[in-house]
């Protein structure tokens, strides 16, 4: 039996309209409902989660894109990206995949462990949303504590690595020289905690791999060195300049 016939024995599933190789599971969700894709060759299968508000034609759009790129998303390791998307009503512009190992699925509850054991997180996304080199670990935080990847209309939540250091006034500099992930939200408490000390420094990491370091200085300031020059930056304009760096790579 292929992957989707092994599913439809202990899942209950229903073809997608308009799409070859794609399924809807039927279980009440009222919010949320759970499609699979097959794989190339019928060897793995891809899941793809969407509200039940999300445009048919897109979801449509989407299962097709998925399709047509399969062996490169299948190629997970542990992450997958396909830049191009285009659907109508949303601003996703790349298909992201997560390897079956990381994305931790197991749609049949350990029933059927050959096909658990093959099945992929597939989302609509934003290629600034990973760096294609992730730990298995980081790909499963991605996947599983991340993004709401069912909500196609959602912003995008761009990757950012940061260390930062700061020293308050009479005090040792405090130094935190192991990067960790963090969202935009986060990012800048951390700007604005290292502003509350006299002297500071925080080096962001975009998904690219570039990185930018930002100093502070209470008397001269908060200055952006980009690796080629410094520039002065007013503390309000952090926020857009983050976002820029870490969704554009400029």
């Amino acid at each position: 039996m292929s992957m989707v016939e092994r599913l439809g024995a202990q899942v209950r599933l229903a073809p997608f309209p308009g799409v070859a190789g794609a399924w809807t599971v039927l279980a009440h969700e009222p919010e949320v409902r759970t499609h699979y894709l097959a794989g190339p060759e019928g060897r793995s299968l891809f899941r793809v989660d969407a509200r039940t508000e999300t445009a048919e034609a897109d979801l449509r759009r989407f299962f097709r894109f998925a399709h047509q790129h399969a062996h490169e998303l299948a190629e997970a390791v542990p992450t997958a990206a396909v830049g191009g998307l285009r659907l109508d009503g949303y601003g996703c512009d790349t298909a992201i995949s997560v390897l079956p190992s990381a994305a931790e699925l197991r749609p049949t509850n350990g029933r059927d462990p050959g096909v658990d054991a093959h099945v992929y997180g597939l989302f609509p996304g934003w290629q600034c949303e990973v760096t294609l080199t992730e730990s298995e670990a980081a790909a499963y935080n991605l996947y599983r504590r991340g993004p709401d990847h069912a909500r196609w209309d959602r912003e995008p939540e761009p990757f950012i690595a940061v260390t930062f250091a700061y020293r308050d006034p009479g005090d040792y500099w405090t130094t935190y020289d192991r990067p960790v992930t963090v969202d935009m939200n986060r990012m800048v408490w951390i700007f604005k905690r290292v502003m509350e000390a006299d002297h500071g420094w925080v080096r962001c990491e975009n998904y690219t791999h570039k990185a930018v370091k930002t100093t502070w200085d209470r008397k001269l300031g908060l200055v952006w060195d980009a690796g080629s020059t410094d520039v002065p930056v007013d503390p309000e304009e952090i926020r857009p300049r983050l976002w820029s760096f870490t969704t554009t790579g400029r």
